[in-house]
């Protein structure tokens, strides 16, 4: 016994000892503002991985809320990406009485200035003209775009509720409380949120979101035409936000209402009638339950990818992933798929079953953002169709 406790505390120490030979011996990269060592090496893939670099100074105090401010210089010692530096960023909704004492869309500044980053200190072919151009990027790929039912006043109450929970009356007294009882009142209210829902998220703002994707897309074309867009859904997109009163025949009239706050009855009555109670798939549904999926995916992703497909026409592919169950999210163990890696997830639902699919949808999108022009006018795939990535 007491030799196989020493041969496993050996085995550890030769484990941990070789991780840290490997570490000690991986390159480091000058920031300017700071100095980073390669987190690690895969070597399946033979990449090296940069984890935890700091981009932006950390939303503490009073940055809360605010746009983020470019990171302070910190070369006293070589950064190994040990420290997490993921930032949490409550979507704070508008506050109609005072815009400027906060950034709604927070976490949208942060990822601008995280695109800003990338080509100031990543060497690609791909960003070529980065500067010159009014979008911050060429070319997207959307898998699952989703955006709620815009419910007018509910930005405000939202807002309202986040500070009653916080005990303050003004957004500056919330920037001086903890991080710990921001984020608790956070959580609490997501946790509290319409099922399948989760309070949070972009909201018109005039800066990043100057007003309803639908209206912007579709009745004015206020977007950039020559950014390219791939766009991807599952077929059960909206399987796992039905709620368990959608079981009962009366499910959908209880999700149009939960949607739709205040909608009056001749709207309401629209809505049903477009997925009548006949239960024979002739509809495209034969339970209550796929009913209200159905309604539910149509609600948050089906009509914005029909906005973006056919605002951006000449310049979308799309892409539909149609493997059982075909949830959402299901379709991104294909798409981060390396032979031989372990698993995203070790649930079975979660694993690749058809390994040449996940190639096949790979290929699709790398693709796209090798020579996405000339993919879109080679015939390979007609403009006005979907890829069904299945089997």
């Amino acid at each position: 016994m007491v030799i196989g406790f020493l041969f496993t505390a050996l085995t550890l120490f030769l484990a941990a000892y070789l991780r840290i030979s490997i570490a000690s011996s991986l390159l480091v990269v000058d920031l300017g503002y700071e100095l980073h060592q390669v987190f690690s090496l895969n070597q399946t893939t033979g990449l090296y991985n940069f984890s935890n670099i700091r981009y932006a100074a950390p939303p503490l105090g009073s940055l809360r809320f605010r746009a983020p401010l470019p990171p302070k210089v910190n070369r006293s010692e070589v950064q190994t990406g040990s420290v997490g530096m993921v930032s949490w960023r409550i979507w704070l909704a508008r506050w109609s009485h005072s815009i400027q004492e906060r950034n709604p869309n927070a976490a949208l500044h942060d990822q601008r200035l995280g695109l800003i980053w990338g080509p100031s200190f990543i060497r690609s072919p791909h960003t070529k003209g980065f500067r010159d151009r009014p979008s911050l990027f060429q070319q997207a790929i959307l898998q699952s775009p989703r955006l709620g039912a815009e419910v007018r006043h509910k930005e405000e109450r939202t807002f309202r509720q986040y500070l009653k929970l916080l005990n303050v009356s003004s957004i500056e007294d919330a920037r001086q409380i903890s991080s710990e009882k921001l984020i608790a009142a956070n959580a609490y209210q997501v946790s509290s949120s319409l099922y399948g829902t989760f309070t949070y998220g972009p909201v018109v703002d005039g800066i990043f979101v100057l007003d309803l994707p639908g209206k912007m897309l579709l009745l004015r074309g206020e977007f950039d035409h020559n950014v390219k867009v791939l766009n991807g859904h599952t077929m059960n997109k909206a399987l796992m936000y039905t709620p368990p009163s959608s079981l009962q025949d009366s499910g959908l009239s209880s999700l149009v209402d939960g949607h739709f706050p205040g909608i009056s009855e001749s709207m309401k009555g629209v809505i049903l009638n477009v997925y009548p109670p006949i239960l024979d798939r002739n509809h495209g549904y034969s339970s209550w339950l796929e009913r209200d999926s159905l309604a539910l995916s149509d609600i948050c992703f089906q009509c914005k990818s029909y906005d973006l497909n056919h605002a951006h026409k000449d310049n979308s592919y799309s892409c539909v992933f149609s493997i059982f169950p075909a949830m959402h999210w299901l379709d991104h163990p294909y798409t981060f798929y390396i032979k031989g890696e372990k698993p995203i997830a070790e649930n079975p639902i979660f694993q690749v079953v058809n390994e040449t699919v996940a190639y096949i949808l790979q290929d699709y999108f790398t693709s796209f953002a090798k020579q996405a022009s000339r993919l879109l006018h080679s015939g390979r795939h007609s403009r006005y169709t979907a890829l069904r990535v299945g089997c």
